[in-house]
């Protein structure tokens, strides 16, 4: 099947900083500018990909490791000090990390975005 021929254009102003900023990214990823404003503009108006059942079952995995990560560490010195933990401030820690694997999972998935 022949790719659509691309027959409308449109254009901007740019200040000169705007301009070395895109011009920037775009080597940056390695193609030219127009390309990279197409792709980027493109990008940005198109609705969000919907969340697969894959994805949604690597979030709650990430989710619980999050859980189980903060669970230990806060878990360890607690029980490697030699004092006594009570049921009760087990409890606690857990409902606390509970609430917030969520967030903690959140955190790492935007960080690995960032790196891209």
């Amino acid at each position: 099947m022949a790719k659509e021929k691309r027959t409308f254009t449109t254009g901007t102003r740019l200040t000169k900083d705007e301009f070395n900023l895109l011009s920037d990214a775009a080597a940056n990823a390695g193609v030219s500018l127009s390309e990279w404003i197409r792709q980027t503009t493109l990008r940005a108006a198109r609705p969000p990909k919907a969340v697969t059942p894959k994805k949604q079952i690597a979030d709650v995995l990430l989710e619980e490791v999050m859980y189980i990560q903060e669970m230990l560490s806060h878990s360890i010195p607690v029980l490697s000090s030699g004092k006594p933990a009570t049921k009760e401030q087990f409890q606690a820690f857990f409902a606390a990390f509970r609430n917030h694997k969520y967030d903690a999972a959140k955190d790492v998935i935007q960080a690995s975005l960032r790196r891209k």
